[in-house]
């Protein structure tokens, strides 16, 4: 019961870091793109803010932090897929998750100090950005002296409690104490608890000031500018509440858990999805929240055809404008398939080559024992991941093609009436390569492994057949993706079948040439 508990924890906190990860670059490609004029003043910070929450997730889905207090300790464990690694490795992993975590406090509070700066217009700009800078080194310490803090001695008492708490927990999980027996400890807490409070005056006193000076000049705002203050002062809200949720409900929660209810395992496993899906929920209801985002969404997901003025001017902005972002969040997946791949690569268990030898001719695959192989663990971290990241990988891939398939189709039945014959000949011929491709990747990428899954679960034949079947269909691929393309292709149709013709009838080619050449000098 309890590894079923945990590896559900894990997969919603790889889901959640997932789609925090897609969330927050989507809010960069709108802030980058979809500025309103008076928000253009913010979109430093607005990316500032994402790119904190990307780095949290990814933090997240390697280490997976879940924070335990039992017999005054609190353990700090690693559950994501480095969760057997030990110091210095899980104390870095763990240091970099509070740190990312009390800087999202701290982009916050930036969010305030760049308000109050472009509202009130204060004279000691300087002095504001020194207190900033100071505020910000003040907890990047603080997360170093909790680094230091960590108690890495004892690790079997360690361990006994942890058996005490439920049991979930495997004996080779990386883990870090704090101990509250200890006054070092204590004393770390304390800084963290006047850090956070410090931060939460500031931003008390920052929109009181703000809100004088809206009042103020009320009257000489017009419409417009009061609705984008009406909406900033509701991302304000939640910006600042967002942290309070992260850093203090959580760990007010496990304490109180603590003396209700001993030995509890939900509530920290609840704590930590809670804490995993924040940065989506972040990103989101900054989307919702600024009005120039919400129309950029809208207009994406509106299911009517636009009017012909409405289309030209996509066409114009869209000429304008390269897809960065997308090829952006593309480039990044790849990155993640390579170092995961790396990773995989790095995990092959080679040492055990007579065994894995016995294995595959149980299964009725006799290979000579000097044939060159590699073996991975189906059931390690690592692997289960990056099968996880590829499957999002191409899923993000063919929805772009599908998305970009019907940007496409919608214009060019606006523009129909412009087209020529030859054009519309063209585009139909290129429709018809286009959805070629995409079946020829759709064949490529899950015929070999579907007829796999399915032999290994519900056919009773040996591993041979289908891996011979899933081979060949794999190696004539590419043959057969190489001469549709040419037979698709009117020029190449036309410059290929000459050719083919002159190698199966060359005598009727060689006379059809002397009358040719006849008629010429004639």
């Amino acid at each position: 019961m309890g590894g079923n508990i945990r590896q559900f924890h894990i997969g919603i906190a790889y889901i959640l870091n997932a789609s925090s990860v897609l969330s927050n670059l989507f809010l960069v490609m709108l802030s980058v793109n979809k500025c309103g004029y008076q928000m253009r003043k913010y979109r430093p910070i607005l990316c500032l803010t994402a790119w904190t929450n990307i780095l949290f997730s990814f933090t997240n889905t390697f280490a997976v932090v879940t924070i335990n207090v039992s017999e005054r300790h609190i353990f700090l464990l690693n559950s994501g897929f480095l969760e057997n690694v030990g110091n210095p490795i899980s104390g870095i992993l763990t240091t970099s998750w509070f740190f990312l975590t009390y800087t999202r406090l701290t982009m916050a509070l930036m969010f305030f100090v760049v308000r109050y700066g472009f509202i009130c217009r204060p004279k000691k700009k300087l002095q504001t950005t020194i207190i900033l800078c100071f505020l910000e080194a003040f907890n990047f310490a603080t997360c170093i002296s909790l680094a230091m803090a960590f108690d890495d001695d004892g690790k079997l008492m360690f361990r006994s409690i942890l058996r005490k708490i439920g049991g979930i927990y495997p004996s080779s999980v990386a883990f870090n104490v704090v101990s509250l027996k200890d006054p070092f400890h204590s004393i770390h807490l304390c800084l963290l608890c006047v850090l956070t409070f410090g931060d939460y005056c500031i931003m008390a006193v920052m929109s009181n000031q703000c809100y004088k000076t809206l009042q103020e000049n009320r009257l000489n705002m017009g419409m417009s500018t009061l609705r984008f203050h009406t909406q900033l002062n509701k991302l304000m809200v939640f910006l600042g509440t967002a942290p309070f949720l992260t850093l203090i409900f959580p760990t007010m929660v496990r304490i109180v858990a603590v003396y209700a209810w001993p030995g509890d395992l939900y509530t920290p496993i609840l704590t930590s999805i809670f804490e995993s899906s924040l940065p989506t929920v972040d990103a989101v209801m900054t989307i919702y929240l600024i009005p120039s985002f919400r129309r950029a969404v809208r207009k994406m997901l509106r299911l009517r055809n636009p009017t012909a003025a409405e289309s030209t001017n996509e066409i114009c902005e869209a000429s304008l404008r390269f897809p960065g972002g997308v090829f952006g969040i593309l480039g990044l997946l790849e990155a993640m398939n390579c170092i995961l791949f790396g990773l995989l690569i790095a995990s092959f268990d080679n040492g055990n080559k007579f065994t894995y030898h016995r294995l595959l001719q149980a299964n009725g695959i006799d290979l000579p024992f000097g044939v060159w192989f590699h073996v991975a663990d189906a059931s390690s971290r690592i692997y289960t991941v990056h099968v996880f990241v590829a499957l999002f990988h191409i899923i993000l891939n063919f929805s772009l093609i599908a998305y970009c398939a019907r940007q496409t189709w919608k214009t060019l039945q606006i523009t129909k009436v412009r087209m020529g014959i030859t054009t519309l000949t063209f585009h139909s011929q290129l429709h018809k390569i286009l959805g070629y491709m995409c079946t020829y990747l759709i064949l490529m990428l899950l015929i070999p492994g579907g007829l796999r899954i399915f032999e290994a679960n519900f056919l009773d034949l040996p591993s041979t057949r289908i891996g011979i079947i899933t081979s060949l269909f794999s190696s004539t691929l590419p043959l057969v993706n190489a001469w549709m393309i040419i037979f698709l292709i009117p020029s190449f149709r036309r410059s290929v079948l000459p050719v083919l013709r002159n190698s199966l009838c060359p005598r009727e080619v060689k006379s059809d040439t002397v009358l040719t050449v006849r008629e010429n000098k004639a």
